[in-house]
């Protein structure tokens, strides 16, 4: 099981995604909201590689992929809570800028 994470209208939420494998079949459970798997940067040559029997190499390289399309995603979530972060530090910093009046957060 990996972590997912989304965010929606400055809420986060922490998905579990799960990878099951049995020889060389990968199978990935998920919710709705992660679609980040649908679109892999692996072309479809690799994926159709990873079907021949007795290809254990094969099935590690498709279960890291799948590991690092899920970890760059939640990354990119994780530097945009830090850009907000940012941002709201510079307003409080700022001196002339009524405290009340702090950036919101952009929505997709």
């Amino acid at each position: 099981m990996l972590p997912s994470v989304t965010i929606k209208n400055d809420t986060m939420t922490v998905h579990p995604l799960f990878v099951l494998i049995r020889e060389n079949f990968i199978l990935t459970v998920h919710s709705e909201d992660i679609n980040r798997l649908l679109r892999s940067r692996a072309t479809p040559s690799r994926f159709s590689s990873a079907s021949a029997p007795c290809a254990p190499d094969k099935i590690t390289m498709m279960l890291e992929r799948i590991i690092d399309e899920n970890n760059d995603r939640n990354f990119e979530y994780l530097r945009e809570i830090e850009a907000h972060g940012d941002a709201i530090s510079k307003s409080l910093i700022e001196e002339k800028v009524a405290k009340k009046t702090l950036p919101t957060r952009s929505t997709r």
